[in-house]
């Protein structure tokens, strides 16, 4: 349903040469899915297998490991080359996005929400995480000011 070209094109930083990339921002927005979902009592050291100090825990690890090829399909990594995503990397992919590009990711998923009839005609209600934090410390310090 996501079309790769078209996120890439979205999320794609300032000097992007998919030339000398081996993981491109489609890949690192499906594993940030694929975590939020299926995962997310989890945490992304864990996730990425970055939590473990034995040798090739990353190759050995449960949720992104060489041994589980459905995962490794869905974010587009290799299922026979030993390609793999670090919570930094992760992370770093996170703090990067600027408010545009989350706007603009937003606006791509909901046209194909709503191209495949997912969404009501008539109401549409979206939430950017990214004020609530703010907002939140903003009305606690009201309401600490007014008792």
């Amino acid at each position: 349903m996501i079309d790769d070209r078209i996120v890439n094109k979205i999320l794609a930083p300032d000097g992007y040469k998919p030339a000398i990339r081996y993981l491109f921002p489609c890949n690192m927005l499906r594993a940030e899915i694929l975590k939020a979902i299926k995962y997310p009592e989890i945490s992304y050291r864990k996730f990425c297998g970055d939590d473990k100090t034995y040798e090739n825990h990353k190759e050995t690890g449960p949720y992104i490991g060489m041994e589980n090829k459905q995962n490794r399909a869905f974010i587009g990594l290799s299922l026979n080359r030993r390609e793999m995503i670090n919570h930094v990397q992760m992370s770093q992919f996170r703090s990067s996005l600027s408010f545009t590009q989350m706007i603009n990711l937003n606006v791509y998923i909901l046209y194909l929400l709503q191209s495949k009839g997912m969404l009501n005609p008539f109401n549409v209600h979206f939430v950017d995480s990214t004020e609530l934090a703010v907002d939140r410390q903003h009305l606690y310090k009201e309401s600490l000011s007014t008792t």
